[in-house]
C-alpha cells in the first residue's frame, strides 16, 4: 500500500507542473498579442486601427487574468503542502470515501497517481464543507446522497 505522504507530493507535484504550464502558456499569450498589437500600423482607415489595438489589448487582459488566478491557486497549493497530518477532515487532507478519493487542496479536478484517481477540491468548496472535521467511519451527506468516510490521511 502507498503511503499518503507519498500520493500527497506525487499529487502536489502534478499540480504545480499544471499550473507552471498554465502560467507559461499564459505569458507566452500576453507576448504574442503584445507584439501583435504594436505591430499593427496605422492604416488610412483609422477605425480598423484602433478597434484591432482595443481587440488585442482585451486579448491580453484575458491572459493577464488567467495568470493572476494560476499565481493564486499556486499560493493556496503551497501553503497546502505545509499542513501537517490530521485525524479529521480539513485542508490538507487525504479523504478516501464511499464517493472517491479526494485531496482537499486546490480545486483542480481528477488526477491519476499510483493507479487511483484522486480528485483535488478546494477547502472551500460544497463536498469539502460536506466533510470537514469529520473522521474515518463517519457519515455525511452530499447533494442528498449519504456517503461514509472510510480514512482521512
Amino acid at each position: 500500500m502507498i503511503k499518503a505522504e507519498e500520493i500527497k507530493k506525487e499529487l502536489i507535484i502534478r499540480a504545480k507542473a499544471f499550473i507552471n504550464q498554465g502560467i507559461e502558456d499564459a505569458r507566452n499569450s500576453i507576448a504574442s498579442a503584445q507584439e501583435s498589437r504594436n505591430a499593427e500600423t496605422k492604416s488610412s482607415s483609422g477605425d480598423k486601427y484602433e478597434t484591432s489595438r482595443a481587440m488585442m489589448q482585451q486579448e491580453i487582459d484575458l491572459h493577464e487574468n488567467q495568470m493572476r488566478k494560476l499565481l493564486e491557486l499556486m499560493n493556496e497549493l503551497l501553503k497546502i503542502e505545509k499542513v501537517t497530518q490530521s485525524d479529521s477532515v480539513n485542508a490538507g487532507s487525504l479523504v478516501f470515501t464511499s464517493q472517491g478519493n479526494f485531496y482537499v487542496s486546490v480545486g483542480m479536478g481528477a488526477m491519476n497517481v499510483f493507479n487511483e484517481t484522486y480528485f483535488l477540491i478546494s477547502p472551500a468548496s460544497p463536498l469539502a464543507r460536506a466533510m470537514t472535521g469529520l473522521k474515518s467511519g463517519e457519515k455525511y451527506y452530499f447533494q442528498g446522497k449519504e456517503n461514509k468516510i472510510l480514512r482521512v490521511e
